[in-house]
């Protein structure tokens, strides 16, 4: 605690952990999976496929800048719960930090232990049918990273530096 009686954020990481934090995001595990299904989805149609993906990127472009202006408006830590507890209410906000946490995160960090154990069990020559390599390698990575994670911002920031540019 300051003399002042109020916690300081402390800066532990730089610009180059945003930066593959952003990369990271924005080329996501999806990009490893999703263009053949969004191919057959158009039926091989090389122009549908890329309208495609150019109205996703566009409408995650503007989710980003809503949420950019949103925390240029509201300069407080917490993001999207702050956000939404200060502009709907305390009930709104706590149900978006519950379905945050329960729902969306620890779904979105399944898929991406999913798609992260298929990749690696095919390089690592395990064959296609077996089913197993690949769920012990996604349960194994996903309490790898959890460990790493209690070691504090910086070891995140560098596993962050080092997955971003494996997937690059």
């Amino acid at each position: 605690m300051s003399d002042s009686g109020t916690h300081q954020l402390k800066k532990t990481l730089g610009f180059t952990v945003a930066l593959t934090t952003i990369i990271g995001m924005v080329v996501g595990s999806g990009i490893f999976f999703k263009p053949y299904a969004i191919f057959n989805a158009t039926g091989g149609a090389p122009g549908l496929g890329m309208l495609a993906w150019v109205v996703a990127g566009l409408l995650s472009m503007a989710g980003a800048l809503t949420a950019a202006e949103i925390a240029g408006m509201i300069p407080k830590t917490g993001g999207m719960v702050t956000y939404i507890h200060d502009i709907y209410g305390p009930k709104l906000g706590f149900m978006t930090g519950w379905v945050d946490s329960t729902l969306y995160q620890t779904g979105s960090t399944a898929a991406i232990a999913v798609v992260f154990g298929i990749q690696a069990a095919s390089l690592l020559g395990f064959p296609a049918d077996n089913y197993w390599p690949k769920v012990l390698l996604a349960i194994g990575t996903t309490g790898f990273l959890a460990i790493m994670n209690n070691f504090g911002a910086r070891t995140s920031g560098i596993i962050q530096n080092i997955a971003t540019v494996g997937k690059l």
